[in-house]
C-alpha cells in the first residue's frame, strides 16, 4: 500500500552510488574540508539505495546496461595528481599534428623552424596529402579527413614517423640506434618486432624512455589514423557560443573546462 515505481536511468542509480561513496571517502577523513550536511546527506543517499536493495527492478535494453565496457561511469574522488608521463604525453601529439597542420598553413608552430631536415619532412608530408586530395583518400572539407587508411598507412605513416623521430631525438632518447626506433615505430604489432630489437628495448631504455617510445608508436599506429577520420561537429566536437550559454543556463556550476573538452555527437551539431 506504501509502495511507489521510480523510473530512472542506469547512470543516475550509479552516479547516487558513487556519490555515496565518495560522501564516505570524505567523512572518514578528518582531515579534509567536508559540508556541514555532509553527514546527513550520506545518511539520506543510504535510504534511497536501501529502497533500491529491497526492491524489485525492471530493466530495459539488459545487454547495454549491464555491458562491462558500455556501462561504466567514471567518478574519480579523492586528490588529485599529474597524469602519467606528463608533460610530454600532450607535447608529441601536438607536434605530430604540426605535421598534418603544415600542408594547409604553411608554418610550423614546434621549435623546429631553423631545420632544414624538419621543413623537408613538412614539404613531404604536404606533397602526400595533396596526392591524397586528388586520389579521394583524404577529404579537404570542412576540414582533413582521412577517408582511405591504407593510403595513410603506406604512404603518410613513414614519413610521418621520420617527422617523430626529430622529437625523439630532442628528447635524446639514447639505447638504441636511429634505424632500431624507427623499425620499433613503424613495426604493425609488437609480435612483429625481430627478438633482439625487443629485448634491446626492455634492456637499455630507462622507463620514461620505453613510455616515450611507445607512446609514440601508439600515436602512428592508431590514434592518428583514428582521430583523422572524425569529423568535427559531426562526430566529435566541443561546445559552440550557443551550447555552452544553453549549458550554463542549466547549471551554473559547470566547470569551464567543459567549455574544451570535445565529446562524442549523435549527428551533425548533437553533442
Amino acid at each position: 500500500e506504501t509502495s511507489g515505481v521510480v523510473v530512472t536511468t542506469p547512470t543516475a542509480v550509479k552516479s547516487l552510488a558513487l556519490k555515496f561513496l565518495e560522501m564516505l571517502d570524505f567523512i572518514s577523513d578528518e582531515g579534509r574540508p567536508r559540508h556541514p550536511d555532509m553527514e546527513r546527506d550520506a545518511k539520506q543517499l543510504a535510504r534511497v539505495l536501501k529502497l533500491f536493495d529491497e526492491g524489485y527492478l525492471i530493466m530495459d535494453e539488459v545487454d547495454l546496461i549491464l555491458h562491462p565496457l558500455k556501462s561504466e561511469l567514471n567518478f574519480p574522488i579523492g586528490a588529485k595528481h599529474d597524469l602519467d608521463f606528463h608533460p610530454l604525453r600532450w607535447k608529441l601529439p601536438i607536434h605530430i599534428l604540426d605535421s598534418i597542420f603544415y600542408a594547409e598553413r604553411g608554418r610550423m608552430s614546434v621549435g623546429f623552424r631553423e631545420s632544414h631536415r624538419a621543413v623537408q619532412l613538412l614539404e613531404q608530408i604536404a606533397v602526400q596529402i595533396r596526392q591524397g586530395y586528388e586520389l579521394r583518400a583524404l577529404q579537404r572539407s570542412p576540414h582533413i579527413v582521412l577517408l582511405n587508411p591504407d593510403f595513410y598507412h603506406d604512404q603518410l605513416k613513414p614519413l610521418i614517423a621520420q617527422w617523430v623521430m626529430l622529437w625523439i631525438e630532442s628528447q635524446h632518447l639514447s639505447g638504441l640506434s636511429e634505424e632500431q626506433i624507427q623499425n620499433y615505430l613503424l613495426a604493425k604489432s609488437i609480435a612483429d618486432l625481430p627478438s633482439d630489437l625487443a629485448e634491446a628495448v626492455n634492456a637499455r631504455l630507462s622507463p620514461k624512455f620505453k613510455k616515450m617510445l611507445n607512446l609514440a608508436r601508439d600515436w602512428l599506429q592508431s590514434f592518428l589514423p583514428h582521430v583523422l577520420q572524425k569529423i568535427d561537429r559531426v562526430s566529435f566536437g566541443i561546445l559552440s557560443k550557443d551550447d555552452l550559454e544553453r549549458a550554463v543556463a542549466l547549471d551554473p556550476a559547470m566547470p569551464r573546462t567543459r567549455a574544451k573538452l570535445a565529446v562524442p555527437f549523435v549527428g551533425k551539431d548533437v553533442p
